[in-house]
């Protein structure tokens, strides 16, 4: 049987290990988080299958969100709209915009929660416009123009 002093410094030690775990969980989960949003900002994705189901909702959230603000600025920019002009966002229905890949680039989420990619150099793709248009400014892609290549067919005299 083990000396009441023992139990003690035991249990000391006990509630020690649990707090030092309990800190090191929450910087994993902190750094897990700002991992998600790193790439939700940067037009990334983050594979879902290495995320706990929370975190994926969360990746699906921030990747919305952070198309909505794309969007907004674009539409700052572009229109000079006011906010209070601006019509609530509406998710999903997004304008696609067709784009060339530079590199290799993995899968990302696009805003309209749909999987893209993985793309290698030269790839054609057809992405949600805030997705394009966040990784044109990367210089990740290049936005592709239909008359680009086309010669005109000969006319007949």
């Amino acid at each position: 049987m083990a000396a009441p002093g023992q139990d003690r410094t035991q249990n000391a030690i006990t509630e020690k290990e649990f707090k030092i775990l309990q800190r090191l969980s929450t910087e994993i989960a902190k750094t897990r988080m700002k991992k998600i949003v790193d790439a939700a900002l940067s037009g990334r994705s983050v594979g879902n299958e290495m995320l706990a189901q929370e975190e994926a909702e969360f990746a699906k959230v921030v990747a919305t969100h952070v198309g909505d603000y794309y969007r907004f600025v674009d539409e700052l920019v572009l229109g000079g709209i006011s906010t209070e002009e601006r019509a609530p966002s509406q998710p999903a229905e997004a304008r696609l915009e067709v784009v060339r890949f530079l590199s290799d680039f993995p899968a990302i989420i696009g805003v309209d929660l749909k999987t893209y990619g993985p793309f290698k150099s030269e790839d054609i793709a057809t992405l949600p416009a805030e997705n394009a248009s966040a990784l044109i400014s990367q210089g990740v892609v290049k936005q592709v123009h239909f008359s680009e290549g086309i010669t005109p067919a000969p006319q007949p005299e």
